[in-house]
């Protein structure tokens, strides 16, 4: 397993569930900034809205995909609110005694080095400002890395918006599948969600 940072709240209290929740495309928006933000640096719609790699969502090259987050990186990390309900929705959960595990396969986040340190601090300010309840939080590089922190903390449920990451966290505890189509319809996503956990 690659290197893996973990930040744990002690304390012992039995809970119903122990419930996974990815940070990028679950509880941010990403790929609705992606698009957005693609679109306008770009200056062209996206090829492929399927994805959060923006060398596949705009057709672009990997100079072109740094670029895009040398320019918005900082708008993302620090501007970007939760989806609505996810605070509320979070704490709910909480309140009904699941624990709340963060899972994250952030940017930078698993590099051991003042980036690393930095891309830690950010996200962990950005759930304490946007009022996101979690009794532990992981950083992971792969798909593999959540699979192996879902096995590990013997997780009931994660929550990921990405194919790969479900496809392998599916062979150790069930997954839902996070859909920004929801966001789309009358329903609000997190109450959605809520109701498929």
């Amino acid at each position: 397993m690659s290197e893996l940072y973990i930040i744990t709240l002690n304390y012992n209290i039995e809970c119903s569930m122990k419930i996974g929740l990815d940070v990028d495309g679950v509880l941010v928006p990403l790929k609705k900034f992606e698009i957005e933000r693609g679109t306008k640096l770009f200056k062209k719609a996206p090829v492929d809205t399927n994805t959060n790699d923006i060398e596949k969502m705009f057709n672009c090259s990997k100079v072109d995909k740094t670029m895009f987050w040398l320019v918005n990186n900082i708008n993302y990390l620090f501007c970007q609110k939760a989806r609505p309900n996810a605070a509320e929705t979070v704490l709910k959960l909480k309140n009904e005694n699941n624990e709340i595990i963060i899972v994250t396969s952030r940017a930078k986040s698993t590099e051991n080095n003042v980036i690393g340190a930095l891309s830690r601090f950010l996200l962990k300010y950005w759930l304490k400002r946007e009022n996101i309840y979690y009794d532990n939080i992981y950083f992971c590089s792969s798909s593999q890395d959540k699979m192996l922190v879902c096995k590990q903390e013997a997780i009931d449920i994660m929550i990921d918006d990405t194919i790969e990451n479900i496809n392998e966290v599916s062979k150790v505890t069930k997954t839902i599948l996070f859909n920004d189509e929801i966001e789309n319809s009358k329903d609000n996503t997190f109450n959605k969600l809520y109701n498929d956990i």
